[in-house]
């Protein structure tokens, strides 16, 4: 007997839609939390492959910054919410550096007000 691919494709198109609603609400929160710095004008997540793709104009900047995610995890324990970035780099490679060594491999605490986002993306 022959499985029909509808319920893989179903489920392609669920995840697509949930990373789609996910990235919107995760962009109008890192919005707020990077005003002061400049503002998110693209961020695409993808749920299934644990990758990022953002990028941001910097204030004082002429071009976006891109970033990009390429292994995260969500860990959920007593204490909260947090994200492992596993590997990401950057269009500046200042940054690039910077995030492999203060960022890559530490968890990070999601503020509460933001956990039910990263509830989402797992």
């Amino acid at each position: 007997m022959v499985m029909s691919p509808l319920p893989e494709k179903l489920g392609g198109w669920l995840r697509s839609a949930k990373d789609v609603s996910t990235s919107a609400a995760a962009r109008l929160a890192l919005d707020k939390f990077l005003s002061d710095y400049g503002r998110m004008l693209n961020l695409q997540i993808d749920s299934k492959n644990h990758t990022l793709q953002c990028e941001v104009l910097l204030k004082g900047e002429s071009s976006p910054l891109k970033i990009s995610i390429e292994n995260y995890e969500l860990v959920q324990d007593s204490t909260g919410a947090h994200v492992i970035i596993h590997k990401a780099s950057a269009s500046r490679e200042w940054i690039s550096v910077a995030l492999s060594q203060l960022v890559c491999g530490k968890k990070i605490r999601v503020p509460d007000q933001y956990a039910a986002i990263v509830r989402l993306l797992a």
